[in-house]
């Protein structure tokens, strides 16, 4: 979102039109940079909510967040700003146009960071995390019918099963009676054949 905006206030407030594949390697700073802002702001958030006063309010913990992020990542752009703008004591046209075009989108990304991410983090705090706690209950609710239904479909199987043996045992049983009554008869036990 930083590159867009930068690149506006590149051609059109500064008047710079030049613009080349330099330019586009940009795109890799900024990514890194974004990320390593996000993380920082993150970290400033979790700790804030580890803070038992902080936890009650959610002004106070966006405030705190705020303010610790806010000047850890003002040393970081300025620093890098400053280390792109460097490249303008260069006579090269292309390392100085690039200096510039990077050094406005660390200053625009950071501008972005600082406006941006506090709305966002109370935008899901305040819409999208009860969603999560849906999902946890919904999924806890699942869990449980499914495993009433893994014990039902186990039961019916155990009781199918004691009724299977049953059978097979009385089969076995009437089997063996035949194979007992034949046994007599062939011998020609009389009292028993009748």
């Amino acid at each position: 979102m930083s590159l867009p905006i930068s690149l506006m206030i590149f051609k059109y407030v500064m008047g710079i039109n030049y613009y080349c594949l330099l330019h586009v390697f940009v795109n890799i700073i900024i990514m890194g940079i974004g990320v390593d802002d996000i993380f920082v702001f993150h970290e400033n958030w979790v700790n804030a909510g580890s803070i038992q006063v902080l936890k009650l309010k959610l002004a106070h913990r966006l405030t705190f967040t705020f303010r610790k992020a806010q000047s850890a990542l003002l040393i970081t752009s300025i620093t890098t700003v400053v280390s792109f703008l460097f490249t303008c004591m260069c006579t090269i046209l292309p390392l100085v146009s690039f200096g510039l075009f990077a050094a406005l989108v660390v200053f625009v990304n950071y501008c972005m960071t600082m406006l941006i991410l506090p709305c966002i983090y109370l935008f899901y705090i305040k819409h999208v995390s009860w969603i999560g706690a849906k999902v946890k209950a919904i999924k806890a609710k699942k869990d449980k019918v499914v495993d009433k239904i893994k014990r039902d479909i186990s039961e019916c199987k155990r009781a199918t099963l004691d009724r299977a043996e049953k059978g097979i045992d009385k089969i076995k049983m009437k089997v063996k009676e035949r194979s007992i009554l034949k046994a007599k008869c062939f011998r020609g036990d009389p009292e028993d054949s009748s």
